[in-house]
């Protein structure tokens, strides 16, 4: 059941009131042209526009999982190909051979005294197949006491506190903010549903006549 607040709380208005200006009306009527002209995206009206992006959901079980990720088990920070390539070769095994990242897969082969064979391992952060741990294993048997495996899946969310009545202001906030999202996050278009304050709002910015009201 939806909860709802028994008393909605107001203030005084104490903002000073001025007539809008020319520069006031030329901005209304920029917004207004822009938000006339830009591509709907498939999105009823009232639009307006957010950051989505993925988020991780960590300690999934590994049969649910779409990622794994290796851990230090020192600092607990993520690994990288390359941190766990320079963990192997700091091991100083004479059975280890052929390290090496490329095209983002670690690469690896190591001698099996067992069966005399010399077997090829890799690891892959990007394409995660519950059927294929040899990998994974083999790294755990190595470094046991140096890393962990954490299994995650990643589900698309809506960033908080972002909002946006035209695609351009959200993505020039994205361009001028990236590095605190996700590097696949992406502008989004949603409708204000069933908002009649927000849609007669648009609807008043899309249709008044703000040639009319500059002044000389």
């Amino acid at each position: 059941m939806a909860k709802y607040w028994e008393n909605l709380k107001y203030h005084e208005d104490t903002v000073v009131k001025e007539k809008l200006s020319n520069d006031d009306i030329k901005f209304l009527k920029e917004l207004q042209k822009e938000l006339n002209t830009e591509d709907n995206a498939g999105t009823a009206s009232p639009r307006y526009w957010v950051i989505r992006q993925p988020e991780r959901i960590y300690h999934v079980d590994k049969d649910d999982a779409d990622y794994y990720v290796f851990i230090d088990e020192y600092d607990r920070d993520e690994l990288t190909l390359e941190d766990l390539k320079d963990k192997l070769e700091n091991l100083g095994d004479d059975n280890l051979k052929s390290v090496k990242v490329k095209d983002g897969v670690l690469t690896f082969e190591y001698f099996e005294e067992w069966f005399e064979k010399l077997k090829k391992f890799e690891i892959n952060y990007d394409n995660y197949d519950i059927y294929d741990r040899e990998g994974r294993d083999k790294i755990l048997e190595l470094l046991e006491f140096d890393v962990s495996i954490i299994y995650y899946k990643e589900i698309d969310v809506t960033v908080d506190n972002c909002m946006f009545l035209t695609q351009i202001d959200a993505e020039n906030h994205l361009r001028a903010n990236d590095y605190h999202y996700h590097e696949k996050a992406r502008t989004y278009c949603m409708c204000g549903w069933r908002s009649p304050r927000f849609e007669r709002l648009i609807n008043i910015l899309s249709k008044t006549d703000f040639d009319s009201m500059l002044e000389d």
